[in-house]
């Protein structure tokens, strides 16, 4: 009797263990790597702290001659931005989006690196990074960026894992 379960029991914790690692990629969409950040303001308002970060130079742009600037998608209504780190070269890429039913949150999605500044450079974050450079780029982010905003925040984590964030 013991050894007509013991298949059965080892082949549904596999399943399991296998789901939780895994299975936020069935239906994560496009960035479903992408670590979130969700803020209690609106989209609106986090765009403007952003630009803010901007304009007061506490957050650089990239170089005039990079190619893609700060823009909505009219397609998907994200809020794209990307952010330069002159003294690692680095191209930090995001974006700001909310919830259709809900007008009083808003996420910061951290999606990609980009280490120089050609665009076939671009790593995701959560997927082409080990563990220990992912979690010194949400660091980084989280220090030069989401700090200076001004406005609390709360780590999401990237959906992709149960057990880690």
């Amino acid at each position: 009797m013991k050894s007509k379960l013991f298949f059965p029991v080892i082949f549904i914790v596999i399943c399991f263990l296998a789901l939780a690692f895994w299975g936020g990629m069935l239906g994560a969409g496009p960035y479903g790597y992408a670590q979130q950040y969700e803020f209690n303001v609106n989209k609106n308002q986090l765009i403007k702290s952003i630009e803010r970060l901007k304009s007061e130079n506490i957050v650089s742009n990239p170089p005039q001659d990079y190619a893609e600037y700060d823009s909505l998608d009219t397609l998907t209504l994200h809020f794209n931005v990307k952010v330069y780190y002159p003294d690692e070269n680095t191209i930090v890429y995001f974006f700001i989006n909310d919830k259709p039913d809900n007008t009083g949150k808003s996420f910061i999605n951290l999606v990609s690196v980009n280490e120089g500044l050609h665009q076939e450079n671009y790593k995701l974050v959560n997927k082409d990074l080990d563990r220990s450079e992912n979690l010194k780029i949400k660091k980084e982010f989280e220090n030069r960026i989401l700090n200076k905003l001004r406005l609390q925040y709360k780590d999401k984590g990237n959906g992709m894992f149960i057990f880690w964030k």
